[in-house]
């Protein structure tokens, strides 16, 4: 958040509290609405990128989430294929009745999915293999110094060899160092982001 008296404000900072203030849904729809303009920008330009948009646990709660994601997406003129929703965790994996209708609503649609942080969270394997997943991202707390500590290297080496196994694209967070990358391209992980790629852009 680029703030005119305060310059810039990482998420950690402002996510919080606008979940706490109930201003989440506001901030996730016009994060969303970003996120498929963009989406469609690129695809005019010739570019075969999807983008991915972070949605608060509390989204998938939300009984409208997904007809509104719809009304985003008919508004955009935006390819669902070209569009993909990061979920924490515990988001995901919730048993309330409106969480499961939203994401299998959300699959539906075409719409990717992505499971982020993925490790800090309770996912059973039977969860899952249940749930209308694409993604898995490995959260940066495994990934950092995985080439040094073989506990981490032994996390990572397994939530991969899981994900392929489940037929989902595995993602690692947090990537700061060629080590850390060269490490996980061994592995066989599909897709990394972190600074050793590039800090977080306007």
């Amino acid at each position: 958040w680029n703030h005119p008296v305060r310059g810039r404000v990482p998420p950690n900072e402002f996510i919080p509290f606008a979940e706490q203030t109930g201003f989440m849904r506001e901030v996730t729809r016009w994060v969303v609405e970003r996120g498929a303009v963009f989406s469609r920008a690129l695809a005019e330009a010739g570019l075969n990128l999807e983008v991915s948009v972070n949605v608060s646990a509390l989204d998938i709660q939300n009984p409208d989430f997904a007809r509104e994601l719809l009304d985003v997406l008919r508004r955009s003129a935006t390819d669902p294929k070209r569009l993909c929703l990061e979920i924490t965790e515990s988001g995901v994996v919730s048993e309330s009745e409106v969480a499961i209708r939203n994401l299998q609503a959300i699959a539906r649609l075409g719409v990717r999915l992505s499971v982020d942080d993925f490790g800090t969270g309770y996912a059973t394997l039977k969860q899952l293999q249940q749930l209308p997943v694409n993604e898995l991202k490995i959260d940066r707390s495994f990934v950092a110094g995985i080439h040094r500590h073989r506990g981490n290297l032994t996390i990572v080496r397994s939530t991969i060899e899981l994900g392929k196994q489940l037929g989902l694209k595995v993602v690692a967070e947090g990537v700061e160092s060629v080590e850390e990358l060269r490490c996980l391209a061994r592995l066989g992980c599909d897709e990394v982001q972190g600074y050793y790629l590039s800090r977080p852009m306007r």
